[in-house]
């Protein structure tokens, strides 16, 4: 393998201190209060330079119990992501030291939902609503150069992140096991201004790139009492946009179709057997050999936005116990 030129020589530092402290209370039988905060703060240091950020932010919640099964809960929380020692010193000119203009992103979060849990594992059921207001959220791209794959990051100014979790597993049967889950997620810019071709373009209204809308998982497995075991799972990932610009951006005369990640479908099995101290299985990925995507680089110049996934992947294990 030979490599490039060396670009940068730097010693990178970071110190980081984080105290944190949370107090619960009982509300009476069915109430629990919880209230905190936490402090954090971070020192980047290079060569002749540092930064600093730091953040103190609070939490509170409670929790209900709406019978022996079953909980509701509500909590709000603020928090902030500094940028990795990466995004901070990989900067689009070139230059050492860190990105000045790159800052930590700071969220403020919603969540509420319920969990259900019956006859030992027999029933599990949990369903969440949340939503994150973001600012300066961290956002990758790419220089336009053909000679450059390097990812950089900028902040947007406003996001906004709003969804719905939901799962559920049973034991309709002795060693017969279901599970669905769900997954919603409308993920979207409130103010945020990139510039292109000498002009600034406003993207209020665009989906973050990268994050599908719809995912859904589904799995049946059966443990039969000879030792024979089965399991099928599935998976949904919904179409969604590899760029800031959700489709080309100004100026460009590519098709849409050439800035979004399709859709896919994923079916995987796994047979096996259990035979005193041996287990064997064989089990096949990407069942019906889907040609798709397994993830994208945002905002990736050039086009270069896909990864392609691998096409139908066998596996074949066996263990054994020793001395059982």
């Amino acid at each position: 393998m030979q490599y490039g030129a060396e670009q940068v020589d730097q010693e990178e530092q970071v110190q980081s201190f984080g105290p944190f402290v949370s107090l619960e209370r009982d509300l009476g039988d069915v109430l629990t209060a919880t209230v905190g905060g936490r402090y954090d703060r971070y020192r980047f240091a290079v060569d002749d330079q540092s930064r600093d950020m730091d953040q103190f932010s609070p939490m509170a919640g409670v929790v209900y119990s709406l019978d022996p099964f079953s909980r509701w809960y509500a909590h709000v929380a603020t928090a902030f992501q500094t940028p990795t020692t990466s995004e901070l010193g990989n900067r689009p000119s070139g230059e050492g030291g860190f990105n000045p203009e790159l800052g930590p992103e700071r969220v403020l979060g919603l969540e509420t939902g319920l969990r259900r849990h019956v006859r030992r594992g027999r029933l599990d059921l949990e369903v969440a609503l949340y939503q994150l207001q973001i600012a300066d959220a961290l956002i990758p791209f790419q220089v336009e150069s053909e000679d450059s794959e390097e990812i950089y990051f900028r902040n947007a100014g406003q996001a906004r992140n709003r969804g719905l979790e939901f799962s559920l597993s049973a034991v309709p049967h002795p060693g017969l096991r279901t599970t669905l889950a769900y997954t919603f997620g409308d993920y979207v810019f409130e103010d945020y201004e990139v510039e292109t071709a000498g002009e600034l373009v406003q993207l209020a209204g665009n989906e973050v790139p990268g994050v599908p809308r719809h995912r859904l998982f589904a799995a049946l497995s059966y443990d039969s009492p000879q030792g024979l075991f089965t399991e099928v799972e599935l998976e949904r990932v919904g179409r969604y946009w590899a760029n800031d610009f959700n489709g080309p951006p100004p100026g460009s005369d590519a098709a849409p179709d050439e800035f979004f990640n399709r859709a896919y479908l994923l079916v995987d099995l796994r047979l096996g057997i259990d035979y005193r101290a041996v287990r064997a299985f064989v089990a096949v990925e990407n069942l019906f050999d889907t040609q798709y995507n397994g993830s994208v680089v945002p905002n990736a110049f050039g086009g270069r936005f896909f990864e392609p996934a691998p096409d139908r992947t066998w596996r074949l294990g066996l263990s054994a116990e020793v001395g059982r």
